[in-house]
């Protein structure tokens, strides 16, 4: 399975992030340090190092914000301004580590100072390689001007020293590719399990005919919707479709065209279910099931007359074949806080949807006698 490389873009975000949470505030926290062990926090050198390290913390209470607000709807903007702040972050350290190596000289100072930098180096590899160009750019900028500044100065130890560093930025660069590569196919592996785990479940909930969820779906959300209705002391209707004479067109038509019938029944059904609450599933066989929360039963008894009349006027054109289609309906409605469970709805419902076969079939029941919807048939002979 392959993975494009934007589906990449907000896990490396979310990873920078978390990193960059951790570690944002260190080159404020080290800077100080560092000043104050090099004697820069006194004398002549007080003003501009306070003014250093306000910068310096501006710029990582910056980076910080970033982190805390994480944007997924526009990835690459985010990246962009959390790839300028680090760099930026970076380019200041690299200024001021260079000005103040360059102005010890040979001492344990300057030492002291590359070895912080190096730790730094370190520390990017660990946080910022799940993004290649970042950490190759972050390591370049600080051990790059640091080798050169020491390349050309006439001591030789410092010769030696930027010969060293040259060979340590080569290896983190090594590193960071060899780290990105990891991060990259862990990342890979996660995704891919996931797109797995929605696949089996969404293989779990549907039914493999109509597309539409199958009856476990259904029985689950069934029950969720009772429980939360029960609270609320909602209505909860149920709506039982039966396709009309579905056997018949197996025999004459074949069961191709049966089940194209089915996924034409149930694409038909669809057109009428417009709240994010309701459901329609596929109930076994030539069944459907209609689930409408904070419905009580004359609104029920309403959707459920307009499904009937709005099949029973159009017969399904399947390949050369026009097919005549009418569904029988029963319905049942409920308060979960009064009385009965999910159980008896359902069996209400069926026993609506018999007593609607019972009575000529392509009509719509509820789930007591004395108020049955007038069958379809003769509504539409009447209108």
């Amino acid at each position: 399975m392959e993975i494009p490389e934007e589906a990449f873009l907000v896990p490396v975000n979310r990873v920078l992030a978390d990193n960059g949470r951790r570690v944002v505030l260190a080159y404020v926290g080290l800077g100080g340090v560092l000043a104050y062990v090099s004697g820069y926090l006194e004398g002549e050198w007080l003003l501009t190092s306070l003014l250093l390290l306000s910068g310096a913390l501006m710029l990582g209470l910056l980076r910080l914000w970033l982190c805390w607000r994480f944007d997924t709807d526009n990835p690459r903007a985010w990246r962009r301004q959390y790839s300028l702040v680090t760099l930026l972050n970076v380019i200041a350290w690299s200024v001021l580590a260079g000005a103040v190596m360059f102005h010890q000289g040979v001492n344990h100072i300057t030492f002291i100072w590359l070895m912080t930098t190096a730790g730094l180096v370190a520390g990017g590899v660990a946080s910022m390689s799940v993004l290649p160009s970042l950490a190759i750019s972050y390591q370049t900028i600080l051990l790059l001007p640091i080798a050169v500044l020491w390349w050309f100065r006439p001591e030789s130890e410092l010769n030696a020293v930027a010969f060293f560093t040259l060979i340590f930025w080569g290896q983190m660069l090594a590193l960071s590719m060899q780290q990105a590569r990891h991060h990259k196919a862990s990342l890979r592996d996660k995704m891919m399990l996931e797109s797995h785990a929605a696949k089996l479940k969404t293989a779990s909930e549907q039914d493999a005919l109509t597309g539409l969820a199958n009856r476990r779906h259904f029985e689950a959300i069934l029950s969720q919707e009772w429980n939360r209705l029960h609270r609320s002391y909602g209505h909860l209707a149920v709506l039982m479709i039966d396709l009309d004479h579905f056997k018949s067109i197996n025999d004459t038509y074949g069961h191709q065209i049966g089940d194209k019938c089915l996924c034409r029944v149930a694409l038909s059904l669809r057109e009428f279910i417009r709240r994010p609450a309701d459901l329609l599933a596929r109930y076994g066989g030539e069944e459907f099931i209609i689930l409408l929360p904070d419905t009580e039963l004359e609104g029920a008894a309403a959707v459920a007359q307009t499904l009937c009349e709005a099949m029973a006027r159009r017969p399904l054109r399947i390949v050369e074949h026009q097919i005549p289609v009418t569904l029988s309906i029963g319905v049942a409605a409920v308060r979960p806080v009064d009385e009965g469970s999910r159980e008896q709805l359902l069996k209400r419902a069926d026993s609506a949807l018999y007593r609607a076969k019972q009575k000529g079939r392509n009509r719509v029941v509820c789930d007591y006698a004395e108020r049955d919807i007038v069958s379809v048939t003769e509504h539409l002979e009447t209108a």
